[in-house]
């Protein structure tokens, strides 16, 4: 989740979450576009998506969830049934969302042609970015471990791989977190799919190591 999934604060850098809940890529853009003239010129735009942006459709209205309304899981952690409730939970909101009955199934022709229109958006999200000289990374933020079973390597394949390089743009990396193993613990999560404070300003301090490590954009891989 972008909403959650960073914490510049913590970093201690100069950054912003233009995140909302929820918010399809197509407002994103657009919010970055309305907020150029705030950005430094040559600054580095993370782009998140989630494991169902490829089919997900536009929404009318997002509601912005600030601040930080997270519950502290340092003093109340989530027990593993709880994430399990929050698994099935999610599973059948997608269901209903996407009509899948089985998501490793092929796309249905409605989420075809869906899944067509969200890559011609993010590509030309992507490309809008570079054309204003940002350092535009294409990031998937970690999600917990209690998909695995869902998750599979040919759902992961159908829904972010192939959604990816269909959208990609010469020179845009990206960077998939989705099922880093160095994210895996529980208390990096408040629930299933969205990240704790504390997963967060780990996450978010793993993309500026390797945002130093890279003496130029060019090698952001």
């Amino acid at each position: 989740s972008g909403l959650f999934g960073f914490d510049w604060e913590s970093a201690g850098v100069n950054g912003a979450n233009f995140a909302t809940g929820p918010q399809s890529l197509a407002q994103g853009f657009a919010l970055l576009e309305h907020f150029a003239d705030r950005l430094a010129a040559g600054c580095t735009v993370f782009i998140p998506i989630c494991p169902f942006s490829s089919i997900a459709r536009t929404r009318a209205e997002s509601k912005w969830k600030g601040p930080d309304s997270r519950p502290d899981v340092e003093k109340n952690p989530v027990t593993p049934e709880a994430f399990r409730q929050s698994v099935e939970m999610l599973l059948k909101c997608w269901r209903e969302e996407f009509d899948i009955t089985d998501f490793a199934a092929p796309l249905s022709e409605r989420n075809r042609q869906t899944f067509e229109r969200k890559v011609k958006v993010l590509r030309e999200g992507l490309e809008m970015c570079r054309s204003r000289g940002w350092r535009v990374i294409l990031v998937m933020p970690p999600v917990s471990r209690y998909y695995d079973a869902v998750f599979t390597d040919k759902v992961w394949r159908q829904y972010v791989d192939d959604f990816v390089a269909a959208a990609h743009v010469d020179g845009v990396p990206y960077w998939d977190y989705g099922r880093d193993e160095r994210f895996r613990d529980d208390s990096n999560f408040f629930n299933s799919l969205m990240m704790s404070r504390k997963g967060a300003a780990a996450f978010t301090a793993e993309l500026l190591r390797r945002i130093m490590a890279a003496p130029t954009y060019q090698e952001f891989r």
